[in-house]
């Protein structure tokens, strides 16, 4: 399964919610008319790696871990279609992982969560498909020891090899429907051992392969890893054709390479319609705009003191709502190379039609 059957999947069970949901960021009024369709509740903050381009090197909040109990007050607030289990963490370094992944999927939620890989044993990777987890997004940086050990600090490239075979080993086994996908975070130590680990991968079999640009968020030291360091090695990368059984999404990368073309890899008016079906909930219980907001840059309030329903349209979000309609001000919102095409596109067509468009905020 991709993540284009996952959309369709969750479309079909939650079409309602899912067309309140666009319905709101069609109109994109201060005001949210429909509860988030996706949230990414943050299992914990603090990490076994030290990687080179993670925003948890410059984090100043405090370290710790999500349990069950504050994990079931968030959830039970919110209950998203989509629940992203993740953070500025190694995901099984939290004990109480797996019992917050039933619980979801026991609410009907479809859950991801992201790993290194670096801490799988048999019993987790056992855990990990009797859960009934729907996708894991396993971070590998590098084709070598050497590549790899210089983006991911402290970890080894053999043991997660290893650890990813065991996962598809038993996930074929058990006939699991689990989605496997390998997150690369393209940069200048790596790039051009691209095509290696897209090679390497696409033996080992598993679901999708993305590789994405380095974020350099608010940390202007992040910036002399960022691509544009060396755009002549990715305009070359991305104009070889790749021969994958397996499904590469280079959509981010060559996105990457126009924006460099325009020199816009600033992004200032481009569309973000996250505010109106996403949200970031920390391990503290502080609502964040999304995941770049790693030290709290942007806090709308915090669900153990104050219920997410009232947070969700409190002054601050629709504060906040209202000038991302208008331009991306900060720099982490310029930086993330994240940006609604898809629903941008659609939109313009809805703007066109008389009657229809004077209701978008957008016009």
């Amino acid at each position: 399964m991709t993540y284009k059957k996952v959309i369709r999947k969750i479309y079909w069970k939650h079409s309602f919610k899912f067309f309140m949901c666009a319905l709101s960021c069609f109109l994109s009024k201060p005001k949210a008319i429909s509860f988030p369709l996706r949230v990414e509740i943050e299992n914990g903050a603090g990490c076994n790696l030290k990687c080179k381009m993670c925003a948890l090197n410059n984090m100043k909040r405090k370290r710790g871990f999500l349990n069950f109990k504050n994990f079931k007050k968030i959830y039970d607030q919110v209950k998203p279609p989509y629940c992203n289990l993740s953070g500025y963490t190694e995901s099984f370094l939290n004990k109480d992982i797996f019992k917050m992944i039933k619980y979801a999927k026991s609410q009907g939620s479809f859950v991801k969560l992201d790993s290194n890989a670096t801490i799988m044993n048999k019993q987790i990777i056992e855990n990990i498909i009797e859960s009934d987890l729907d996708s894991i997004s396993i971070s590998i940086d590098g084709s070598t020891q050497k590549t790899y050990g210089k983006v991911r600090r402290g970890g080894k490239l053999d043991i997660v090899l290893l650890n990813l075979k065991k996962l598809i080993r038993q996930k074929n086994k058990k006939k699991s429907n689990l989605i496997i996908a390998i997150a690369i975070v393209v940069q200048k130590d790596n790039l051009q051992d691209l095509m290696n680990i897209i090679k390497l991968l696409d033996e080992i079999g598993v679901n999708e392969i993305n590789p994405v640009p380095i974020t350099e968020y608010d940390i202007e030291k992040y910036d002399k890893f960022t691509l544009k360091n060396c755009i002549v090695e990715l305009e070359k990368f991305c104009k070889e054709k790749l021969k994958t059984k397996t499904k590469v999404n280079v959509g981010a990368l060559n996105r990457y390479l126009k924006d460099y073309e325009k020199n816009n890899l600033r992004y200032k008016k481009e569309a973000c319609y996250a505010p109106w079906y996403d949200s970031y909930i920390t391990w503290e219980g502080d609502v964040v705009p999304c995941c770049y907001h790693y030290d709290k840059q942007v806090c709308f309030g915090n669900v153990f003191k104050e219920d997410f329903k009232k947070i969700w349209n409190n002054k601050k979000y629709k504060d906040f709502r209202k000038k991302i309609v208008k331009k991306r001000e900060s720099m982490i919102c310029q930086t993330c190379r994240n940006h609604d095409t898809f629903l941008e596109d659609k939109f313009k067509i809805l703007r066109k039609i008389p009657f229809i468009g004077v209701l978008s905020n957008r016009n």
